[in-house]
């Protein structure tokens, strides 16, 4: 990703390439229901999207801090040529403190979409009236903001591409505390989107409702359900392991305030079952040898946390 003042030096220039089909990204960005999932910088959520994308059509999001506070932005579209351009007004409403921000007036967006073959760059054009105002805008951290919020629909888009199943977790009001502590485990994850409960319930309105998240590259949604069902061992997630270090992490991690049990299984604090499993495990079963995919059986039943060491002497008959 770049960023720069144009040769006019009043215009900010963000460019990023996704892993997806320009209609895919175009859609993303013009559809109220994909973009209230993913609209704003990481931490935050879009709880109103209005979208009337059209040559004077008008845009309003509400985006929500992790503070509670709520930003509405508006905006008026001057071209939309699907899909490979638009361009639009973008400001605050007023009547928001902001915490007393000089917040940028007359500011005009133009958001490009290049087609690179199954690709997508997305160059955003930021334009103010005078390099003043470009100037405080930059101060204020726009870049990094949008740098941030391009990360989120990053993030949508591989959810959306990966996988045509998605495993749905139940949760009893701590789905999001849930979704951020499997995130803090496992390498390439995070919080896609955050949807709450509006004036239709059933729950509290602006409580969190829907939490999707990407474990591993895997996308689940946790929701807060209420007290009605629980999690059993019927049901587990199966982790992969390359090495006894990875299981060892893992096992001690997800563990921690949950319980462990047998032949890899364990519990996490939220009642959801885990296998932590190394893959020579599952090689040593396959092995044609009968007596040695049985003594590794047999070294199994008899481990909480698996130890490949001793799967692989039971295997070597050692």
């Amino acid at each position: 990703m770049a960023a720069s003042p144009d040769a006019a030096d009043r215009t900010i220039v963000i460019v990023r390439e996704f892993d997806a089909p320009r209609e895919l990204v175009w859609e993303a960005w013009t559809k109220p229901e994909h973009v209230a999932k993913w609209w704003g910088p990481r931490g935050f959520t879009t709880t109103v999207t209005e979208l009337d994308l059209r040559p004077g059509g008008r845009s309003r999001y509400v985006m929500r801090g992790p503070d509670g506070a709520e930003y509405p932005v508006k905006g008026v579209f001057r071209e939309v040529v699907p899909p490979e351009r638009i361009v639009t007004t973008d400001e605050f409403e007023e009547g928001y403190d902001y915490d007393n921000l000089d917040l940028p007036k007359g500011v005009i967006l133009t958001v490009l979409f290049e087609d690179l073959g199954g690709r997508t760059r997305l160059t955003l054009r930021i334009a103010h009236p005078t390099v003043e105002d470009r100037r405080k805008h930059e101060a204020m951290g726009v870049i990094a903001g949008w740098e941030s919020t391009f990360g989120c629909l990053a993030d949508y888009l591989a959810a959306r591409r990966g996988q045509k199943i998605t495993p749905f977790l139940w949760f009893d009001g701590n789905a999001e505390e849930a979704a951020n502590f499997y995130v803090s485990v496992f390498p390439d994850s995070g919080v896609v989107s955050v949807l709450r409960y509006g004036d239709a319930g059933p729950g509290p309105k602006g409580a969190v409702m829907l939490v999707t998240f990407r474990l591993a590259g895997q996308t689940f949604h946790a929701l807060n359900g209420g007290p009605t069902f629980k999690f059993t061992e019927a049901v587990s997630l199966f982790v992969d392991c390359k090495t006894q270090e990875e299981v060892d992490d893992l096992w001690a991690r997800l563990s921690a305030g949950g319980s462990e049990s047998h032949c890899g299984w364990l519990k996490d604090k939220y009642g959801l079952s885990w296998q932590v499993i190394p893959s020579a495990l599952m090689e040593m079963h396959r092995d044609p040898d009968p007596a040695k995919s049985r003594r590794v059986m047999e070294a199994m039943r008899g481990m909480g946390k698996i130890d490949l060491a001793g799967l692989r002497r039971a295997y070597d008959g050692a």
